[in-house]
C-alpha cells in the first residue's frame, strides 16, 4: 500500500525564483534532499489563481535553500 505525507515546503531556486508546495516525503525535508537518491523532487505547486495547480520535477542541484512552510 502506497502511503502519502505531504509537507508544505518553501524553496529558493539558483535563478531566484520561488516555490510554494507540498512534497510527499516520510523524513526530514534536510534528510531527503542530501540522501535521497532522487535526482529531482516532485513539488505540488501552490500558486494562487485559475490553473494552478502543477506538479514540478524540481532538479536538486538548483535548489539553493528549502524549508517547511510555517
Amino acid at each position: 500500500m502506497y502511503v502519502t505525507n505531504f509537507t508544505d515546503i518553501v524553496a529558493k531556486m539558483s535563478d531566484g525564483s520561488m516555490i510554494k508546495g507540498k512534497v510527499n516525503i516520510q523524513n526530514r525535508l534536510s534528510d531527503f534532499l542530501k540522501y535521497s537518491p532522487e535526482q529531482f523532487v516532485v513539488i505540488v505547486s501552490e500558486e494562487s489563481g485559475v490553473d494552478s495547480k502543477k506538479v514540478l520535477f524540481v532538479n536538486k542541484n538548483y535548489i539553493v535553500w528549502a524549508g517547511p512552510e510555517n
